[in-house]
């Protein structure tokens, strides 16, 4: 039987897609029937919320050694008009700019009362650097949302635009790990800085290959990070936006516009990194793998 050069990343995508499925159902069924909200400790000892932190780590991590065990299959970034990635751009956009006019709003607010909503409002510093990074970041996405609807490349004048989002990454780490991560379960705190730290690393990457700098490697990277990102980051927001719409919540958790705008970005790079995949792979097919550019040999001391 001949297997194709990128059989072993669509079976990588099809782990990371199991560990999504299993991290959404097991959050879920962690924060509806076995959290307290009420003490923030776990009614069965935990075990739940370990299954639903080690079961989709263990998916993620089979799909990133599948990824990276095919390193010659991947080719340069082929970029074509998609609208689903599209209309999360889009949606991402809206969501980041609609929240920082709104912890801007809030923090005139806090400035006459002495009372937010915001805990990043106490130290203005980290608070108006995740401001400016969002308004940025979400002009961005508008701007790649109307390249992903148009086909256009906006990347070709500016290759490091989406550094923006790197930027908001880095913004929304140093809040989560400052702010947000002082939770009594390990596994909660586990999920909010590394599920954190996975879509810096996806966004560094989604950079990277839209720079056209290493389009091989970048995506390789951001095939793994996603696959992380899939199992931790989005179940954790969505379990958490979900069971704020049945009005349960819990002490020391995030804001739900600092959730949503992570939940939005993380969508968006779930479905760029699977068409980037889907788009190149005729590519990464029939082309042979780029070969490193040969270095002179150093000058000879004595020639000179």
């Amino acid at each position: 039987m001949v297997f194709s050069k990128t059989a072993k990343i669509s079976a990588g995508f099809k782990m990371a897609l199991g560990a999504l499925a299993a991290g959404l159902v097991l959050r879920v069924i962690v924060m509806l029937f076995f959290y307290d909200y009420d003490t923030g400790f776990y009614t069965d000892g935990g075990l739940t919320a370990w299954l639903s932190l080690l079961l989709p780590g263990l998916a993620a991590g089979g799909a990133a050694w599948l990824f990276c065990r095919t390193g010659q299959s991947y080719g340069r970034y082929v970029r074509k008009k998609h609208g689903l990635p599209a209309i999360l751009a889009f949606l991402s956009g809206f969501v980041l700019l609609q929240e920082a006019v709104r912890q801007a709003m809030d923090f005139q607010s806090f400035l006459k009362t002495g009372l937010s909503q915001y805990d990043a409002a106490m130290q203005p510093l980290i608070f108006w650097f995740f401001v400016a990074a969002s308004l940025v970041f979400g002009l961005v996405q508008l701007v790649v949302g109307a390249a992903l609807t148009t086909g256009r490349n906006p990347f070709r004048g500016a290759p490091l635009l989406y550094m923006a989002g790197v930027l908001w990454g880095i913004s929304y780490l140093i809040v989560v790990y400052v702010f947000y991560a002082k939770s009594s379960c390990f596994v909660e705190n586990f999920f909010s800085v590394v599920g954190a730290a996975a879509l810096l690393v996806a966004l560094l990457y989604a950079c990277k290959l839209c720079s056209g700098v290493d389009d091989a490697g970048a995506a390789q990277r951001l095939f793994v990070a996603g696959g992380f990102l899939l199992a931790w980051e989005i179940p954790y927001l969505a379990a958490n936006l979900l069971t704020r719409l049945l009005g349960k919540s819990y002490s020391g958790e995030q804001p739900a516009g600092y959730q949503l705008s992570a939940l939005c970005a993380a969508a968006f790079l779930g479905v760029f990194l699977w068409t980037a995949y889907r788009d190149s792979r005729e590519v990464w097919e029939t082309e042979p793998p780029a070969e490193p550019e040969a270095q002179e040999p150093p000058a000879d001391p004595e020639e000179a």
